[in-house]
């Protein structure tokens, strides 16, 4: 995917350890390779076969890995076979054909004998896999759309001098059509817009549920609403100095403690031609928290801009040109609206002429009369160019009783409010939206009642309406959610949602489908659209569904909340901002989602945008990738971040080194499409070298990388981490100083895990503050997680904590719940009773909470307690639930996968013990791992091999069970 963050574990890591037996191999025999070695297939078409054989030598590296990982295949001609496939489909082959699949079978004559197949798209990812033992092995993928490339790889396990005949088959099943009852556009042209995420660092935007952004196209910097945080957000080119667009994006805290004291709904808006940025809070009834800046948050003027008859809830902010004419005094160029949910009148909009400063009072946009008087909330509020404004509804009931969807749109500056229905729609859990073109042709996007997404065209202000199309379909999406809209040109608009290829109730906590980020572009004003899945192949929520039932929701899969959001730059350019509830582990096994919701910007990085004047040509070289690196005395090695692939496969990276800074580099080697390379042969008596790499594609080379110094490093020993000894794994670190009350005692610092032999059956928890020389009365330290097992009671947590209550340690368990009463989350604890006396605090900060493990349901080896959060806050009494108040939270999301039984026992077979230098971070992410003993008493470990769940490997390694082994890695993307 795109620059995701990943937590990385032993469990996750798959690390296996061998003693591993000497072999007697005999010389290989002449074996042949794939004949042919490559095919094509199409609709219609024959199968595609082949042959390849005999082998003769064993490759047992499927059995060295774990489930998921891929064996080690040598480009030897011997080890495994390579067959390229190419899959030639019609673009548009999904519509008609959404379940076809591609098969693949291979058979030997000697049944005894055992070949392993995989499956790589021309990326590198597995698609398909077949390595069961079985004559046949058969493995089937989609076959999707369009022309795509495979390598069909074949291991021989236990091949007896066998050879294999191979058979590729289009398997065809019935299926079509978009679902609802509305068409799906006819297949798109062209080149559709390509994407990077910039995701926000940890300890920025790490509540943006709902995030709204704006853009400044005079200091070139976009601004972020994420809860009661106001972000300024510098996209990498845009720095000083100027770095690749691939590399990270640099988010800034700019948060005015004024205006964003406090929140139930935050919402953000640019005005596109000065720039100010206006941020509004409602918290407390019809009150308001508003403000503006006009330097991009360096500065804030605060007001107290409640309009007399505001609404309590759900607002949004607009800023356009006023419509022609208007008699009003215009103490700002531009008209400035606040509209907000009021459960008379429905909803109201009030104007500001003076900038935000002060504002009117606020009118009705839709009366009983004309849209009934149930569905106060709304979408977001557009300006057009000729100053009318527009409103979604997400319900209006009609006078013949029907329900629709709607635009309540205002032609003189608000004074005045027509509501127009949508044609065809039915009313919907969440909003509408509407994006507005330069010739006020208006696009609406709007959530159908089946959840499939949908945009039409009006350009009489929504009188009548065209091209009502389902833009979701085309790609798989079974149910959308959080449609957003932008226009540009006339003919050019884009709707952006979240949604979700799996079938089923995506509300519920066991709803087992992920969903992912999409952006839908029409290029011919809504005739054809292009639909694209921008957040890759990492969800931005994982199993458990995205809840829209607002205080309804029970669970904690509320945590996306209600809308996202998508602009444009003065060069059309999209900005897609959303929320990522998948992180840490879940990047890994989205089916243990972290339910987060951190900030992420998706920006248009190649392909047309909105405004057709910055067109470039169709095709061209790459961009620049993000170079990044390490260097040891052993070797260098270098990793990037692929940048945009200007609209054609990237198929080499070239890799340049010189030992001079102001002298170009010398060609040192072709990377392939990989994104990583191990310099060997750089000299440790350099004292520097420089790097650079460019990517290549069929229409040339792309620009230079940014460069890379590269001085020598010397290894550092690292501390094992085992979960047999306490601490055991690292769950999370905290920052030193975050706790809202600055005390030692209050500020984590990190929470950890273990399970030492000398304790069977009970699970050791530790908690790190700054210090606990003074142990401060009446204060709870708790460290939260989920386990496989829910509490009985049907709480969506279990903790284990110590308090003070009465100036006394007590060392507790309990259960937990997020309470959603007033759309304001509160978490509530509850005690359930004492853990093991054991249990103890230091005072260099260090609790040491011991339990039984049959207090969590019993977790057994290779089950994961997830989602650990540590908070420190203040009680008054343990004796009912306690909710709210916290001092100091560690939210990591982070994960404990509970160890096998004799990891930690003596006089075993050896396992490996693992600790990493890093356990999360946005890749490109260079890890150094320690692989060491599992016991000093045990039998030796004197080789191992290391499997990492990117897929790379390290076969045999010799140990001679003394003192520890360091290996560094560099992952690359998920």
């Amino acid at each position: 995917m795109r620059n995701t963050d990943r937590v990385l574990t032993a469990g996750s890591l798959g690390l296996t350890a061998l003693a591993l037996l000497p072999a007697l191999l005999l010389a290989p025999l002449p074996s042949r390779a794939a004949n042919p070695a490559s095919g094509t297939l199409t609709p219609g078409g024959e199968p595609v076969t082949y042959t390849a054989g005999p082998f003769f030598v064993a490759n047992p590296s499927p059995q060295l890995g774990v489930a998921g990982q891929a064996p080690v295949c040598e480009d030897d001609g011997v080890s495994c076979d390579q067959f390229e496939l190419t899959v030639e489909l019609p673009a548009d082959y999904d519509l008609a054909h959404p379940d076809d699949e591609v098969e693949v079978r291979v058979a030997w004559p000697e049944p005894t004998a055992d070949f392993d197949m995989y499956i790589y798209d021309d990326a590198g990812k597995e698609v398909a896999r077949s390595a069961s033992g079985a004559d046949p092995e058969v493995a089937r993928f989609l076959a999707g759309k369009g022309s795509k490339k495979y390598i069909v790889q074949l291991i021989p396990f236990a091949p007896l001098g066998q050879s294999f005949d191979g058979s590729i088959s289009l398997l065809v099943k019935t299926g079509g059509g978009g679902g609802g009852d509305t068409p799906l556009p006819p297949a798109a042209s062209g080149q559709p817009p390509r994407f990077i995420n910039y995701v926000s660092p940890p300890g920025l935007a790490d509540s943006a549920g709902e995030p709204t952004m704006g853009w400044n196209r005079n200091s070139q910097r976009a601004m972020y609403v994420a809860s009661t945080e106001t972000d300024r957000v510098t996209f990498p080119e845009l720095l000083t100095p100027a770095l690749p667009q691939a590399c990270d994006a640099l988010w800034e805290d700019v948060t005015d403690p004024v205006v964003s004291a406090s929140t139930v709904d935050p919402i953000l808006e640019t005005e596109p031609v000065s720039g100010r940025t206006f941020v509004s809070h409602n918290f407390t009834g019809p009150n308001l928290l508003f403000g503006y800046t006009d330097d991009d948050g360096e500065n804030w003027t605060p007001v107290g801009a409640s309009p007399p008859n505001g609404g309590a809830d759900h607002q949004t902010v607009g800023v356009g040109p006023y419509p022609a004419d208007s008699p009003f005094a215009q103490l700002y160029d531009y008209a400035v609206y606040f509209c907000s949910q009021a459960s008379e009148a429905g909803a109201v909009c009030a104007r500001s002429d003076t900038g935000g400063a002060s504002f009117g009072p606020g009118v009705p946009i839709r009366t009983p009369q004309d849209c009934g008087t149930s569905g106060g909330i709304h979408g977001h509020l557009q300006v057009a160019p000729d100053g009318t404004a527009y409103v979604p509804l997400r319900t209006c009931t009609r006078p013949d009783g029907t329900g629709v969807q709607a635009i309540s749109v205002s032609t003189d500056a608000g004074l005045s409010w027509t509501v127009q229905p949508i044609p065809g729609s039915q009313p919907a859990q969440k909003d509408p939206a509407v994006g507005v073109a330069s010739d006020n042709t208006i696009y609406a996007c709007y959530e159908a009642p089946d959840h499939s997404a949908h945009a039409v065209v009006s350009t009489d202000r929504g009188q009548t309406w065209s091209k009502d199309y389902n833009i979701s379909a085309r790609v798989g999406v079974k149910t959308t959610r959080f449609v957003t809209a932008v226009a540009g040109d006339p003919d050019r608009a884009a709707c952006a949602f979240i949604g979700t290829p799996t079938a089923g109730n995506s509300e519920a906590l066991d709803f087992p489908g992920f969903f992912y980020g999409y952006v839908a572009t029409t290029y011919d004003g809504g005739a054809t659209w292009h639909t694209v899945n921008v957040t890759g192949e990492d969800p931005l929520q994982g199993a458990g569904g995205v809840c829209v039932s607002g205080i309804n929701c029970t669970g904690n899969n509320r945590n996306l909340l209600d809308f996202n959001d998508i602009i444009k730059d003065e060069r059309g350019r999209l900005m897609f901002a959303y929320a990522d509830g998948c992180v840490g582990n879940c990047v890994q096994d989205p089916s243990v989602n972290s339910f987060s919701d951190n900030g992420v910007i998706a920006r248009q990085s190649g392909g047309r945008g909105l405004l057709s004047e910055f067109d470039g040509a169709e095709t061209a070289p790459p961009s620049n990738a993000c170079l990044a690196g390490t260097r040891s005395q052993k070797a260098a090695k270098l990793s990037w971040r692929a940048p945009d692939n200007g609209g054609a496969v990237i198929s080499n990276y070239q890799v340049f080194r010189s030992t001079d800074a102001a002298t170009p580099g010398s060609f040192l080697a072709d990377a392939g499409p990989k994104l990583s390379y191990v310099d060997a042969s750089a000299d440790p008596t350099v004292e520097k070298y420089y790097y650079t790499v460019v990517a290549q594609n069929a229409l040339g080379s792309g620009v230079d990388s940014n460069r890379l110094e590269l001085p020598v490093v010397p290894e550092v020993d690292l501390p094992l981490e085992t979960p047999c000894a306490v601490p055991g794994l690292t769950i999370s670190t905290d920052p030193a100083g975050d706790a809202t009350v600055p005390q030692a005692a209050l500020d984590i610092r990190a929470m950890s895990a273990a399970e030492p032999d000398n304790l069977p059956g009970k699970l050791v928890f530790t908690m790190k503050v700054d210090s606990l020389a003074t142990l401060p009365p009446n204060t709870m330290w708790i460290l939260r997680f989920n386990a496989p097992t829910p509490a009985e009671n049907g709480d969506e947590a279990y903790f284990v904590a110590l308090h003070t209550e009465g100036g006394t340690p007590h060392y507790v368990y309990g259960t937990s719940f997020v309470q959603d009463a007033t759309a304001s989350s509160v978490t509530v604890y509850t005690v359930a009773g004492d853990i093991d006396a054991t249990s103890a605090y230091a005072a260099d900060g260090t609790i040491t909470l011991v339990a039984d493990k049959s207090l969590f349901g019993n977790p057994t080896a290779d089950q994961v307690l997830s989602q650990f959060i540590g908070t420190t806050r203040p009680i008054t009494t343990t004796e009912a639930p306690i909710a709210g108040g916290s001092q100091d939270t560690a939210d990591s999301g982070g994960s404990y996968r509970l160890r096998a039984e004799a990891l930690c026992a003596i006089n075993t077979p050896p396992l490996a013990a693992l600790a990493a230098s890093v356990t999360g971070g946005s890749v490109p992410l260079t890890v150094r791992f320690t692989v060491s003993g599992s016991d000093a008493d045990g039998e030796a470990l004197d080789s191992f091999s290391l499997e990492f769940g990117d897929g790379e490997a390290i076969s045999e390694r010799a140990f001679d069970g003394v003192g520890s082994v360091q290996i560094e890695h560099d992952y690359q993307q998920v």
